[in-house]
């Protein structure tokens, strides 16, 4: 029987091509201009399919949120000078409310028609001193009126 041969340590093995010269060469060059080539087919024609389709600007698909329409600068000063006349509005109306006396309430000593009694809290009448709360409307109860 013969020994198997034992590759000696101290054997070195000898590349023909120096390692830190290797290029990819002409076919990877050519791999390249390939690829490049095909993407830019692809979008182009990716493009020409998209520009057949009729997008509807004004259809939302389900479920999306459609996206806000913005506004000109003229829009959003005309829509800012009618917020803020709506504001003067309210604020001017809640003065005038707070000035003019409550003509609704009744008064603290007054009595019904006939003699009758001024009306207590159970039957609808104002529970507080004086009527700072006018009565609950139609389609208020007693408890929301009062808070």
């Amino acid at each position: 029987m013969t020994p198997t041969p034992i590759p000696s340590p101290s054997a070195e093995i000898v590349l023909p091509v120096d390692p830190s010269r290797v290029t990819p060469g002409l076919y990877g060059f050519l791999s390249l201009i390939f690829l490049i080539v095909a993407v830019i087919a692809l979008y182009l024609s990716m493009r020409k399919q998209l520009s057949k389709i009729d997008f509807d600007d004004d259809t939302v698909p389900a479920g999306a949120r459609p996206l806000p329409k913005y506004a000109t600068k003229a829009e959003r000063r005309k829509t800012a000078k009618r917020i803020e006349d709506e504001k003067a509005a309210m604020i001017a109306a809640r003065q005038a409310s707070r000035t003019a006396p409550d003509a609704t309430a009744p008064d603290a000593g007054a009595s019904g028609a006939a003699g009758d009694p001024p009306a207590s809290a159970s039957e609808g009448g104002s529970s507080t001193v004086g009527g700072a709360h006018p009565k609950p409307g139609p389609g208020t109860s007693a408890a929301e009126g009062d808070a």
